[in-house]
């Protein structure tokens, strides 16, 4: 072996490395492409649904949304309405790290 064939080893090694890394981190960046699109996929279908829902629910579609959250049942007893959600107040809760409301221990 020559003193030069020597020299160019070490090169072609570093070359064949920097190749397989492009290849893991190609690799890792479709993958994390394939995982962003499935949650995209998802959330779209869930937001869908949750909009079938509500129409479902401000129009008292019963067929639709019959699985509605907030749907009568189909043996409701009409002396007693049905429950108003537009009214509905929810509960605050108070933000994290303000100390001066808590009690000192």
């Amino acid at each position: 072996m020559h003193r030069a064939d020597w020299m160019v080893w070490p090169k072609e090694a570093q070359r064949r490395e920097e190749r397989r890394a492009e290849a893991r981190l190609a690799e890792g960046l479709q993958r994390l492409d394939e995982a962003k699109h499935y949650q995209l996929n998802s959330l779209s279908r869930e937001q869908r649904a949750l909009h079938r829902h509500l129409i479902a629910i401000k129009t008292g579609n019963r067929k639709r949304g019959s699985h509605a959250v907030g749907s009568r049942p189909s043996n409701h007893d009409l002396s007693h309405p049905a429950v108003s959600y537009k009214k509905t107040l929810l509960p605050i809760i108070p933000p994290a790290g303000r100390e001066s409301d808590r009690p000192s221990l």
